[in-house]
Order: C-alpha cells, then structure tokens, then sequence
C-alpha cells in the first residue's frame, strides 16, 4: 500500500485562498490601538473599602502595640509595689523563692545530664567501634553490588543485541519486509 504525495496542486489548492485575502484586511495594528486606548481611559470603579488589603497588617500593628503597653503597665505596677511596703517585700520575697527554685532546677538538670552523658558515652564508643569495624565489610558490600550492577547491564546488552540480530525488519509504517 503506497500513499502518494499530492504533490504542488494540493498546496495551491490549500493556499489559494490566502492569495485571494487583501493587505487592508490584514492590517490589525489600527483596531489593536483603538481597543488599548478605549481600555486605557475607561472609568474605573472605586475599591470596595471592605476589601483594604491593609486592613489585617493594621490590626496586627495594634494588637501588637496594645501588648507593649499592657506589659509596660504591668511593669510599672511592679516597681511601683516591689519599691515601698509590705506588699514590696512580699515580691522581693517571692522572687528571691523563684531565684532559689530555678537555682535548684537547674543543679538537678545538670546532674541529670552529667549521669546521661557518663551512661551514654561508653555506649556511643561502643557503637563507633563496631561501625569501624564493620566499615571493610560494607566497602566490600558495595563493590559486590556494583559488580553484579555491571554484569547486569552487560547481560541485558547481550540480550537486547541478540533480539535485535534475530527481530524482523520493518519500515517505517510498521510493515515487515
């Protein structure tokens, strides 16, 4: 089964057409700029004021600012009580408690950490030597993997090349020779 080309009369017959079309109907730069200066100056509508994109960046500015000031208040109320009278050194005393707790918190972490560190540190060596010592075998490991890789490849090359010498051949249509 063979297809001809159709050769020069199915072009002109495609192209005739284009032929028969005049340059003024072609020529679209007129009609592009009037349409760009008609969108140009067309009146725009207002923003709608509940769609202000600065809306939430204003709220945050302000609950932010309302923060600082609560907790500066909150701070001069302290001074203000810690610098005369009892209810001043009822603070001074509970802050001396709270330095004496965290004092106390942090020995016990220490101490923890120390005694975690001293059962830790014989494991961990114990885990770096038996890495090192099973380094060999895994080098060793991956050279058998790439070399089995290599053979790999190499046996599908045999194999497609064989399929390959023994395969049909066909034409471009897909039709065997």
């Amino acid at each position: 089964m063979r297809h001809d080309d159709p050769g020069r009369e199915w072009t002109e017959a495609l192209l005739e057409p284009l032929r028969r079309t005049h340059l003024e109907k072609l020529d679209v730069a007129p009609a592009v700029m009037a349409r760009l200066g008609a969108d140009r100056y067309a009146p725009r509508p207002l923003p709608d004021p509940a769609a202000v994109t600065w809306r939430p960046g204003l709220a945050w500015i302000a609950s932010f600012a309302s923060g600082v000031l609560a907790v500066g208040l909150l701070a001069m109320a302290i001074l203000a009580l810690a610098s005369g009278g009892e209810v001043g050194t009822e603070i001074a005393a509970l802050l001396r408690s709270f330095g004496r707790m965290g004092n106390t918190l942090a020995g016990v972490l220490s101490g923890l950490a120390i005694a975690l560190g001293a059962v830790a540190a014989p494991i961990l060596r114990g885990l770096w030597t038996v890495l090192q010592a099973a380094a060999p075998l895994v080098r060793g490991a991956g050279l058998v993997t790439a070399l089995f890789g290599a053979f790999s490849i190499a046996f599908s090359i045999h194999v497609f090349a064989g399929a390959r010498r023994t395969s049909p051949i066909t034409t471009m249509k897909g039709d065997s020779k």
